[in-house]
C-alpha cells in the first residue's frame, strides 16, 4: 500500500479499489442518490474556496504552514490530511484564527468523515471508515490465505476525500451536479493538468458506474461475512453459557 494516495493509487492499487468498491457497496442499490450526493458533498466540502480561504488566513495570521496556503491535486493528500489533522487536533478550540474550521469539522462529521466526540474532540475515524474497517475485517479474517497478517485497511479519511472528488469531477453525470463555482483550482501545474483531465478531458468517465455495478456484486458477500460473525459471536455467548 503507497503511503499516499494520488489518483493513479485509488484507481491502480488493488486494495484501494477493493475499499472504493466496498464504500460504494455500504449504500443499497435503491440509495445510489444518496451515495451520489454523499460524493458531490464531500467534495464540495473538502475543495471548497470556503475551506482555501480559512487555510490561507490560518497561515498568514499564525505564521506557520500548518495549513498550506495552496492546494494541488499533484500533493492532494498531504493538504488533506494537514486539514483534517488541524481539524482533529482541536486547534479551532484555542486559536482565534482556526475557529471557522469548526463549521467544516460539523459538515465532515454529517458525511462520516470525522467523528465529534464530547469537548470538542474530533476523530478521523468517523462512521463511514469505521463500517469499512468492519467488513474489510470480515472480508480478510484469515493470516495462511495471505501467508502472513491480513493486509491492512488502506483507506483513512483523507482517501475518502479523494475517492470522492475524483469520482464527482471525474464522471460527467456527477460533474453537472457539482458547483464547480465553488470550487479551488489547483495551483500547481501537475494539479491543474490532473483537474483539466478530470473535467474536460473524460479521464475517469464511466468509472462510476463500473464501481457501482462491482459493488452490486459485492455487497451481498459483505452482508453475508456480517450475519456470518454476527451468529458466530451469538454461539460463543450461548457455549459460554452453559
Amino acid at each position: 500500500m503507497p503511503r499516499k494516495a494520488c489518483l493513479g493509487d485509488i484507481y491502480g492499487h488493488k486494495f484501494l479499489i477493493t475499499v472504493h468498491v466496498m464504500l460504494c457497496a455500504l449504500w443499497d442499490v435503491d440509495e445510489r442518490v444518496d451515495y451520489e450526493e454523499w460524493v458531490i458533498g464531500l467534495t464540495e466540502i473538502t475543495l471548497s474556496q470556503y475551506l482555501w480561504m480559512l487555510r490561507q488566513r490560518s497561515a498568514n495570521l499564525d505564521g506557520t504552514d500548518t495549513l498550506a496556503i495552496h492546494r494541488g491535486l499533484s500533493n492532494a493528500y498531504d493538504h488533506e490530511m494537514s486539514t483534517l489533522r488541524a481539524i482533529a487536533s482541536g486547534e479551532w478550540l484555542r486559536d482565534p484564527s482556526k475557529v471557522p474550521l469548526a463549521d467544516v469539522a460539523v459538515a465532515l462529521h454529517a458525511h462520516g468523515v470525522v467523528e465529534v466526540k464530547e469537548r470538542g474532540v474530533i476523530s478521523l475515524e468517523g462512521s463511514v471508515l469505521q463500517e469499512l474497517g468492519t467488513y474489510w475485517d470480515l472480508l480478510h479474517p484469515e493470516p495462511a490465505r495471505f501467508h502472513a497478517a491480513p493486509p491492512e485497511m488502506p483507506a483513512d479519511a483523507a482517501v475518502l476525500a479523494l475517492i470522492a472528488q475524483y469520482e464527482a469531477l471525474g464522471n460527467r453525470s456527477l460533474r453537472e451536479r457539482v458547483r464547480l463555482a465553488l470550487l479551488v483550482w489547483a495551483m500547481c501545474s501537475t494539479g491543474d493538468r490532473s483537474q483539466i483531465k478530470l473535467t474536460k478531458g473524460r479521464l475517469l468517465e464511466g468509472t462510476g458506474d463500473a464501481y457501482r455495478q462491482a459493488a452490486d456484486v459485492v455487497r451481498p458477500h459483505m452482508r453475508l461475512a456480517k450475519t456470518a460473525a454476527l451468529a458466530a459471536e451469538r454461539f460463543e455467548a450461548a457455549l459460554v453459557a452453559v
